[in-house]
């Protein structure tokens, strides 16, 4: 249950979202439906089985059983085991306390009391390895405090893929961050480093003018989080 914990509320500890359910990508979202409100997918959101090569390449088949929606992107529920999650957390009320309680000593405390022979799972254990690791920092992000005035990492790649790279490249289905060599990606960041300082310093015609071309709204985006984004 512990190390389902994590996963399920990676959104959180990395600064993403208020709540686990608040992150977009977050397989909580998959668990208990009908018992918390979420209603199932609808069948206008699905992506016809005849559009599928528009995301797969040519070699790639998948069943049909497995789903895809608009934006390309296979349904959770179609790969998760939910019925096994389910029965780990027995019911809707304690998966809510699990999903809302804080890392504390008292958790690695009852996971001891186990005396399971497997070692106690903390954030520690599952997230090392991740680049800028930094416990304290996930820690702080798992009390639901999102600068909202910052940019995520989906909203800057997304920009990237979506404007800069074609923008350089030309409007090609091949026009992706990962053709691009590393000269063009250093071009990239230099323009986008430039474009957010503007941005930042504009007057308010102006900023609107960058806003609406560029899609930067003036939202905070560290050096590292761009390099980050562009792979450099």
């Amino acid at each position: 249950m512990t190390a389902l914990n994590y996963v399920n509320r990676q959104g959180l500890h990395h600064g993403l979202a208020a709540t686990p359910f608040d992150y977009p990508h977050s397989s909580a979202n998959s668990f208990f439906r009908k018992e918390l409100g979420k209603p199932a997918p609808v069948k206008a959101m699905l992506l016809p089985t005849g559009l599928r090569h528009r995301y797969l390449s040519r070699n790639v088949t998948i069943p049909e059983r497995y789903r895809m929606n608009s934006e390309g992107l296979l349904l959770r529920e179609d790969i998760i085991d939910t019925s096994y999650v389910e029965q780990v957390y027995i019911t809707p009320r304690n998966f809510l306390f699990q999903m809302n309680k804080s890392t504390d000593e008292k958790d690695v405390a009852e996971q001891r009391q186990e005396k399971s022979g497997t070692p106690v799972v903390t954030i520690d254990l599952i997230e090392q390895g991740t680049p800028d690791f930094d416990v304290r920092q996930m820690l702080v992000n798992e009390q639901g405090r999102v600068n909202k005035n910052r940019m995520t990492d989906m909203e800057m790649c997304r920009l990237i893929d979506e404007y800069y790279v074609p923008r350089m490249k030309g409007e090609t289905s091949e026009a992706t961050l990962y053709t691009c060599t590393d000269r063009e990606r250093n071009s990239l960041y230099e323009t986008i480093a430039q474009d957010i300082q503007r941005t930042r310093y504009a007057n308010k015609n102006d900023q609107r003018t960058l806003i609406g071309r560029a899609g930067l709204s003036g939202k905070y985006v560290g050096e590292s989080q761009l390099r980050r984004c562009l792979a450099i």
